[in-house]
């Protein structure tokens, strides 16, 4: 039997479900921020495709709607930045649950040589036990951009199709293109 800070009871067959539930919400979550990457990537980059084609083929017409599209791309760019960002935190946010739970079935204390050879029991998303439970939410604001992670690089794409898009649409706005 396992206990909060303020003292209630919660028995191991809970936790082990609560656990679970965990896993498959930090999963899900995962998911999420992927298919939100995926989905803003491919339509970023299907908006630039139809803007430029629209300025190459020239003619009547095509200025306003070659602008319009860039316009588009830039707000579409702007919101799955901000989408997948929020997405990031709800998997953060996850993480820490998942691990929490962890420390309450411990699962992630350090076993003796005689149990798996010193390996802890968590499941392999494990994350940096001290700022995990001492400060949740300055560890999900400090890794929401962290560096390396492939959501840091999707976020700095969006940047680049937001500069892209606003680049472009202004040469065609002051008639350079």
């Amino acid at each position: 039997m396992a206990s909060t800070r303020n003292g209630t009871q919660i028995d191991e067959p809970k936790l082990k479900e609560l656990y679970k539930l965990s896993i498959d919400h930090l999963r899900y979550q995962h998911g999420d921020v992927w298919r939100g990457q995926q989905f803003y990537t491919t339509l970023n980059i299907s908006i630039i495709g139809v803007a430029v084609t629209l300025l190459r083929l020239g003619g009547q017409g095509t200025k306003s709607a070659t602008l319009t599209l860039f316009v588009i791309g830039t707000l579409t760019s702007l919101f799955g930045l901000l989408t997948v960002r929020r997405l990031r935190i709800y998997y953060l946010e996850a993480a820490v649950h998942k691990t929490l739970v962890e420390y309450l079935l411990h699962y992630r204390s350090e076993l003796t040589a005689e149990d798996v050879k010193g390996r802890e029991l968590a499941v392999p998303w494990v994350f940096p036990k001290e700022d995990i439970l001492k400060n949740p939410k300055c560890w999900i604001s400090r890794n929401i951009w962290r560096w390396g992670g492939v959501t840091f690089y999707f976020m700095i794409l969006q940047l680049v199709f937001i500069i892209l898009n606003i680049m472009i649409g202004s040469l065609v706005a002051f008639g350079l293109l």
